[in-house]
């Protein structure tokens, strides 16, 4: 197993160098393997700076730019098999496990299913390719069309309590004020003032501080 004797002066040009250099380019420099550097640096907890792993981001993403331009397609270019049927021996091979013109996959929902989002609302198929928020679809079976500008809210904000009871039609403007951070009472807004502050600090100290 290799092993390297690291002196105070190369271990301090270590700090200097590592976070800007790559790895590779110092390995003459420190007469040592790149492992034996990589590991000094972790036990240092030496890292590369944010820079220097943009820059090589930018170099990477410009080397694949190039490489593949020679089998990109340009614009206008049209591509080598259009117009041209399928041989007769290819589609023989793949005709059974074609889509049939208007098949439908087997999982397709039908019209009325009820799925949930990302947001906890509920909402149902009314047509292929096409849901509407059950909320919506609720009021509009006792009242008819919600009228421009108005929205369907839960008075509870609880989006589970789905009960024609439970749901209210206000304007955007109200809509606004409901989501708006000064519905809450002054010492809750300092509060979340206070929390936001410290994740913020927090976020810059493990920036800094790995």
């Amino acid at each position: 197993m290799q092993k390297k004797h690291w002196t105070a002066a190369e271990i301090d040009q270590l700090k200097a160098l590592f976070p800007n250099t790559a790895t590779a380019e110092l390995i003459p420099i420190f007469g040592a393997s790149y492992s034996l550097i990589a590991n000094k640096a972790y036990r240092l907890g030496l890292k590369k700076s944010e820079e220097f792993m943009q820059a090589i981001g930018k170099v990477r993403d410009e080397n694949l730019t190039k490489a593949g331009e020679k089998n990109r397609f340009v614009k206008g270019q049209a591509a080598h098999n259009k117009g041209k049927q399928m041989a007769k021996e290819t589609y023989a091979k793949c005709a059974n496990t074609m889509f049939k013109k208007g098949n439908l996959p087997h999982n397709t929902n039908y019209d009325g299913h009820i799925r949930k989002n990302a947001d906890g609302y509920y909402e149902q198929r009314v047509e292929l390719g096409r849901y509407e928020f059950c909320h919506r679809l609720l009021w509009q079976q006792h009242y008819g069309e919600i009228p421009a500008g108005k929205i369907v809210v839960f008075q509870d904000r609880n989006p589970e309590n789905l009960t024609i009871e439970n749901l209210l039609l206000i304007d955007r403007k109200e809509h606004m004020k409901r989501n708006s951070f000064l519905r809450f009472p002054v010492d809750l807004r300092n509060a979340i003032l206070s929390l936001r502050t410290f994740k913020k600090q927090l976020h810059e100290y493990e920036k800094q501080n790995g």
